[in-house]
């Protein structure tokens, strides 16, 4: 077991050293012939294109919600010019009322979709139920033929899946809850001085702490209470709805059956969502103003951005944490236990 630990935190450290080395301003830009920099080439190519003029063109950033005004980003969204803003109108007639930026699939009247449930989890509740006390005679031979593959590959990876989740979301509770349990004892501050300082209420506690000691030497508290934070939020919900059927919930909150491929006319213009930071990450490297002073450069200089909010937060989200190192550390958390 030790063994392993050692392993662990060695690619703790060194996932943590490599992200946190200082990378060169705009690099997604730079090239690699040019500047030994494995970018785009981007800032190459415009200097072939000298004298020449170019057309806008829209992209659709398909993701879960960009913000429409931020500040690297606001001058480059798309804006429809068939909408009058927020008159309860259709007035460009093409079913989506108020699309002035975009449109948000995963809304209804009143709510957002967040948080939903892998398609892996969703196609097994549906063959679940479709399946549910059924004999293999009285099936049509497409029909066993989709039982089959229910029971031999949905099904087993459904379970598989779901007890990976089920333990990383168990053990980053048991992360987020030390944190909090430092925070009590610290006047609701998180920082090397209070874990040093804090009083294990347990063993599972106290191991922690003599672990996460290391991890701070290489992070700051702050952006591990937030990665922390973060992770929980995503790990615990999505693993949450994937015990359930989540089709019963977007039905209630969207009014669409996500089945239905065909299916339009639905969701609203909300296309920031509950959170944007991952769309708006996209956006910015598509597109965000470029030699402004401010943020990043984008690769493209004349784009304009239209946000098309239709993919929620699921579990594959927790990698676009910034440093993450969340995963290693809860690994090396778990062995040492």
């Amino acid at each position: 077991m030790l063994h392993k630990t050692v392993l662990l935190v060695t690619l703790f450290i060194s996932t943590i050293a490599f992200a946190q080395k200082k990378a060169p301003e705009n690099w997604q830009t730079l090239d690699p012939a040019a500047n030994k920099i494995y970018g785009t080439g981007s800032e190459e190519a415009y200097k072939t294109l000298t004298g020449k003029t170019s057309q806008p063109v829209i992209v659709a950033v398909i993701d879960i919600g960009t913000d429409p005004n931020h500040e690297d980003l606001k001058d480059i969204i798309w804006t429809n010019s068939g909408e009058i803003a927020n008159n309860g109108i259709d007035d460009d007639k093409n079913g989506y009322v108020d699309d002035i930026h975009g449109w948000n699939f995963l809304g209804g009247k009143t709510d957002d979709i967040n948080y939903e449930a892998t398609e892996l989890a969703r196609m097994y509740y549906r063959m679940s139920r479709k399946y549910k006390n059924v004999t293999t005679s009285g099936l049509s031979a497409a029909d066993a033929e989709e039982y089959k593959y229910f029971e031999e590959t949905i099904k087993p990876k459904y379970i598989s899946k779901q007890a990976e989740d089920d333990a990383q979301a168990a053990q980053i509770s048991v992360l987020s809850s030390f944190i909090t349990n430092v925070k009590k004892q610290g006047n609701g501050v998180f920082s090397n001085a209070t874990v040093k300082s804090f009083v294990p209420n347990n063993q599972q506690d106290e191991l922690i702490q003599k672990r996460i000691k290391f991890i701070l030497a290489l992070v700051s508290a702050e952006e591990l209470d937030k990665q922390v934070s973060q992770g929980a939020d995503i790990l615990i919900n999505v693993a949450r709805l994937n015990h359930m059927n989540a089709d019963s919930i977007r039905q209630s909150v969207v009014g669409d059956d996500p089945n239905n491929p065909n299916e339009r006319y639905y969701g609203n213009n909300h296309v920031q969502g509950p959170d944007a930071l991952h769309g708006t990450h996209v956006a910015g490297i598509i597109a965000a103003m470029r030699n402004n002073n401010i943020g990043i450069n984008g690769i493209a200089n004349n784009v304009k951005i239209m946000i098309v909010r239709a993919v929620p937060i699921v579990m594959s989200a927790i990698k676009t944490l910034p440093t993450l190192s969340v995963m290693p550390l809860i690994t090396v958390l778990k062995s040492s236990t």
